[in-house]
């Protein structure tokens, strides 16, 4: 096993299409549907009401709630120094309508508190079903595709934090739950089902109708760290990968568990691995900065390398624990930590210039920079990185 410390000499964002910008670097915009994360939320404080929490999959599918009788409660510090959404009311629940749904393929994936049964977690209602998509009853979490449901026998209510991963896939009706970095359950469900787009979707209640006959038996009364959502059916390495990403940010223990810098390096945790050979993931990105791809040697089973920061300044350059005592070399504040388990071989290192701040006078070219102990001033290895296309280097 190699660990790296990296940093870069400048920052950047890759703007590939298909860039792999979701959560844990899986997915992007046209693949995740809804990113919330409740460190996002803005200009709120403790118990602060919660009237809209915002998107950042890219789509706009911000969930929302006008009614102050159902609105849950923004609580601060409370999962590893984040702030959670409480759903703490008879009726609580956020909602999005007129929401483009999945339609052949989903996975949801949440970080959740809650003593609860018999709740409706992730509800979506259509014109065709009320339970076009559901996931039911934290005691023994329910799947539910076009009013069918399966019984998973995953428990997730002992008032403990849980990550819990589920996905379904019309094709072949595959699906499967995961609890805590463990797929705990396959079945299949609704083999040729489809789910009909433009209904509503719901946080923490369970609709019969569109955004309506809400039971009171049925809300879920817990926290939620954040929340996630495809149209397609995420592969098992994309799933380890999205964990470990929820593990190392809300410090949660997980099984298969490949970063183990989430004490120092814990933010935005982003990875490429292969669980076997038909579960593999080749790129990804850490916060629309460093994207890592196309590893030469991706060739045996639970083999990953995730990467992540520490939180460093990105808006200047500065010649603190520079080469050459900054004369000639600057470098942003952030450093990034690689974890790799197994050999992948040679990976390849992108930017986009145009999301870094303006060169200093004098200074003309960007490079990685990498160092065993994070003091770049003596030591490192300095590489130059190459304009690939427009403002891309790698």
């Amino acid at each position: 096993m190699q660990k790296l410390y990296l940093f870069l000499f400048s920052l950047f964002i890759v703007t590939y299409t298909y860039s792999q910008t979701g959560p844990g670097g899986v997915g992007n915009s046209s693949s995740n549907l809804i990113w919330v994360k409740a460190d996002e939320i803005p200009a709120l404080l403790d118990n602060d009401l919660v009237t809209s929490w915002p998107d950042f999959s890219g789509n706009s599918n911000n969930l929302d709630q006008p009614s102050a009788s159902f609105q849950p409660i923004f609580k601060t510090g409370i999962l590893n120094g984040n702030p959670v959404v409480r759903f703490n009311k008879a009726a609580s629940r956020l909602r999005k309508t007129s929401f483009s749904s999945p339609t052949t393929a989903l996975t949801a994936i949440y970080v959740n508190s809650n003593a609860d049964s018999d709740d409706g977690i992730i509800s979506y209602a259509s014109s065709s079903s009320a339970n076009d998509f559901l996931l039911f009853n934290s005691s023994n979490i329910q799947f539910w595709i076009n009013n069918v449901s399966a019984s998973s026998g995953v428990s997730v209510n002992n008032s403990a934090f849980h990550i819990v991963n589920a996905s379904w896939q019309s094709s072949n009706g595959s699906t499967v739950v995961w609890k805590d970095g463990t797929k705990s359950f396959t079945s299949t469900l609704r083999t040729g089902g489809t789910i009909t787009s433009g209904g509503s979707i719901a946080l923490a209640h369970e609709q019969d109708a569109i955004d309506g006959n809400y039971e009171a038996s049925q809300v879920h009364e817990g926290d939620f760290a954040e929340v996630i959502l495809f149209n397609t059916y995420i592969n098992d390495a994309q799933h380890i990968i999205i964990a470990n990403y929820l593990a190392a940010k809300y410090n949660l223990s997980i099984s298969n568990d490949y970063y183990s810098y989430q004490a120092t390096h814990g933010y935005d945790v982003a990875g490429i691995g292969r669980e076997d050979a038909s579960n593999t993931h080749t790129e990804a990105q850490s916060d629309s900065i460093l994207q890592l791809g196309n590893p030469s040697a991706l060739d045996a089973n639970k083999e990953y390398l995730l990467f992540g920061h520490e939180n460093g300044d990105v808006s200047s350059w500065t010649t603190t624990e520079a080469p050459d005592a900054g004369v000639n070399i600057q470098r942003i504040a952030r450093e990034w930590r690689i974890d790799e388990t197994g050999d992948l071989g040679t990976i390849d290192f992108t930017i986009d210039a145009a999301n870094l701040p303006t060169l200093p006078a004098g200074h003309t070219m960007y490079a990685l920079m990498i160092d065993s102990d994070g003091d770049f001033s003596s030591g490192a290895l300095v590489y130059e990185m190459v304009l690939n296309a427009g403002t891309e280097y790698e």
